[in-house]
């Protein structure tokens, strides 16, 4: 659900109530309850090697008429709920009836169903209950039960199931249409049946939803040739309620968030999946993201409707941010493990690599100015620095060389003609014109949320930026930042389930109109912005990309022995040597690194599973190519800057190893109801590296007592 509700509503979906009616709900008894006294709720998350899925899969099988196969469900028991007011009068005989039931929501990763379960012995008391599943606007069901004041209907409506036991199931069917489900301040809405007034002031003028789209709730009298709103309830379409807004890619979903945080939507969700880059076409509708732990880049509708695709899945790893030309219709990528640039098409049919970044680098951020007909990209390697070249590879440059130390998210401000990128080792975000020169530093360290900041967007006089660390979106003004004499850094939101990525501002404006060279050329397969004579440059797709041995790499096909002994064996990224490919214990003379002299990977794709009250799992991806034996564990503690305690060890193999590996360690005899932060540490022989912090919160302690004997048993 979307808030906590102030008060009881148990009335039939679509509920009369703002409050309700855009919540998602799964009600299996919304009633006037109390549990101030005695009652208890029960509840546990169960994978499916966990327990026995049969009795819901059957159930959901028989009911749906499908052959179902449940990965994971939540199961939620309600043992010996009493009705009002049972706190105020125990002894009351009404008050003294219980109720017990049971409610599964179960998902086999695309399809998603909620079962309630009622048994005759156990149901006891009624008074109007709403039984059912709301997804907002007119996407709801009602079973027949709701507002029944006969509780033995309840549990025994149907005869000859197993344990006199009545079982309702729903298909929970998401409502694309429910916009701003999860917006942590509201707007005020009007009643069903009244024009909207103060800010409001026309709720429906000329087919058109003005002010808060969202709060025009108006009946039949308030139509105007019936195109805005309607006798129930009705929004504007995404255009118009959201025409400016930030997209941001959280982890396991893209989200919509206005400009003023006020409005915020999880637009797709991404099972298992770990968003990173992200960016957008405007006039295609298109949303496109970095997935680093499929190692894949995707493509969907920008406004949430219809399914995903994989344009690209092979040769890439590492991609933490991606770039769409908007007018020549292709999408950038920069992989910091193959440390180099590649270019496809907008259906991912035709690719090429463009620019090889060289040894010793790590490539990180992305942009392009496909006006200009330029793209730039920050390089944290061992000689920092922010590069420019032409948008089909060409007339590279470095423009920003020094005062760098972790360069990372990059962004092109179209309208003022510069770059803006945030420093993630000084904490700071700088800009400067699209040649290096009138450099300046926008905001330091000691701003708020810049401590983590990992990319960054512009629109009109705003910069936003996203902060991995805080896991909240900020703005400033573009110019004058928090200066005294300009305006103050605000939080825009902050209320993000999992660690945020990449952000962009969407807007049709910004990808404005740019006359396309390629229009008028003859490419085969990739047509890439130029700013040589044609104004473009046709290159032919190499779909299943190798390094091209050159000047300064090893030459063997598979990079499986690079160097002689195999030392800095693997991506050849990692495996830079001269003509001679010297085999003397220092595997890439020319640039004077030895295998043994090597950092440790920094681990990847953190994530946090199977959260229980005491325990919790962490797991982390450790890129292809090792250098020698490394240690990983997790520092914890209570308090971001405190992590005194530390998991045991794992540790990698002696040998190269030209595959991710994935390390999962549980951390036990935690508090249970706690908050904690905590960062994944590699180590070797020359110094660890730890990640971000990441934080999460254990579950409060399962309540005593065995449950009675539905479908499962729910207490620990």
């Amino acid at each position: 659900m979307r808030n906590p509700f102030p008060n009881n509503d148990p009335s039939r979906f679509p509920s009369t109530s703002p409050d309700t009616y855009w919540a998602y709900l799964v009600a299996p008894f919304w009633s006037d309850a109390d549990l101030r006294v005695e009652g208890t709720v029960m509840w546990k998350v169960y994978n499916r090697s966990d327990t026995d899925f049969s009795p819901v899969d059957n159930v959901v099988s028989s009911d749906q008429n499908t052959s179902y196969v449940g990965s994971w469900m939540l199961v939620v028991h309600w043992d010996g709920i009493h009705p009002f007011p049972h706190g105020d009068d125990p002894t009351a005989s009404y008050n003294q009836k219980r109720n017990s039931f049971q409610a599964v929501l179960t998902t086999d990763g695309t399809k998603s169903y909620a079962v309630f379960t009622y048994k005759c012995s156990s149901m006891e008391w009624a008074n109007q209950p709403t039984i059912g599943t709301n997804a907002g606007g007119t996407t709801y069901n009602n079973s027949d039960l709701t507002g029944e004041n006969y509780a033995f209907k309840i549990g025994c409506v149907h005869t000859g199931l197993p344990n006199d036991t009545n079982n309702v199931v729903y298909d929970l069917v998401p409502n694309p249409d429910n916009l701003m489900s999860s917006q942590a301040n509201p707007p005020y809405h009007p009643t069903i049946g009244s024009c909207a007034a103060g800010n409001y002031t026309t709720c429906c003028t000329s087919g058109s939803c003005l002010g808060e789209p969202q709060s025009c709730y108006c009946d039949a009298s308030c139509f105007n040739d019936g195109t805005c709103c309607y006798d129930a309830v009705d929004i504007c379409p995404l255009d118009l309620l959201m025409n400016d807004y930030l997209l941001v890619a959280e982890r396991e979903s893209l989200d919509h968030i206005s400009y003023n945080g006020t409005n915020f939507e999880k637009i797709r969700t991404l099972f298992n999946g770990a968003a990173v880059g992200i960016d957008y076409h405007f006039e295609n509708n298109d949303v496109f993201w970095s997935d680093v732990s499929s190692d894949a880049i995707n493509r969907a509708a920008l406004d949430g409707t219809g399914a995903s695709y994989t344009l690209v899945s092979s040769y890439i790893s590492a991609v933490d941010d991606i770039a769409v030309d908007w007018v020549a219709d292709n999408i950038y990528w920069i992989d910091a493990i193959w440390a180099r640039i590649e270019v496809a098409n907008l259906n991912g049919k035709f690719r090429a690599e463009i620019v090889r970044v060289g040894p010793n680098t790590n490539p990180r951020g992305i942009a392009v100015d496909p006006e200009r007909r330029f793209m730039f990209w920050t390089d944290w390697g061992s000689d920092p620095k922010i590069e420019r070249a032409d948008m089909d590879g060409e007339n590279r440059m470095s423009i920003v060389t020094v005062d760098l130390l972790q360069p990372f998210g990059i962004t092109v401000d179209y309208d003022s003609l510069r770059i803006y990128w945030c420093d993630s080792g000084s904490n700071s975000i700088q800009y400067a014109s699209l040649d290096g020169n009138g450099r300046n530093v926008l905001l330091t360290q000691d701003t708020d949320g810049l401590v983590g900041v990992f990319s960054l967007t512009v629109s009109g006089s705003s910069l936003f930026w996203a902060n991995s660390e805080t896991n909240a979106v900020y703005v400033t003004h573009k110019t004058r930042g928090n200066e005294e004499s300009g305006t103050d850094t605000t939080i825009v939101y902050d209320n993000f389930e999992y660690t945020i990525g990449g952000i962009e501002a969407v807007s049709s404006g910004r990808q404005g109109d740019v006359i396309n060279p390629c229009d008028g050329s003859t490419c085969e397969e990739l047509c890439l912005l130029s700013t040589n004579s044609l104004g473009y440059k046709c290159v032919s797709a190499d779909n299943t990309p190798q390094v091209t041995p050159e000047a300064g790499y090893c030459a063997d096909a598979n990079y499986s022995e690079c160097c002689t002994h195999g030392q800095c064996a693997g991506y050849p990224a990692t495996c830079f040597c001269d003509d001679n490919c010297y085999d003397r214990g220092d595997c890439c003379s020319d640039v004077n690194v030895t295998c043994s002299e090597v950092p440790p990977r920094t681990p990847v794709d953190v994530r946090v599973a199977n959260v229980m009250s005491t325990t919790v799992t962490i797991s982390w991806t450790i890129p292809a190519i090792l250098y020698g034996e490394e240690e990983y564990y997790v520092e914890y503690g209570l308090e971001s800057d405190v992590l005194d305690q530390r998991s045991a060890s794992q540790f990698s193999g002696s040998d190269t190893d030209i595959t991710d590996v994935i390390y999962t360690i549980m951390l036990q005899n935690l508090h249970p109801y706690y908050t904690y932060y905590f960062v994944v540490t590699s180590e070797n022989t020359v110094a660890p590296k730890s990640t971000n912090v990441f934080m999460f919160t254990t579950l409060e302690a399962a309540p005593s007592g065995a449950p009675l004997n539905f479908m499962f048993a729910v207490a620990d």
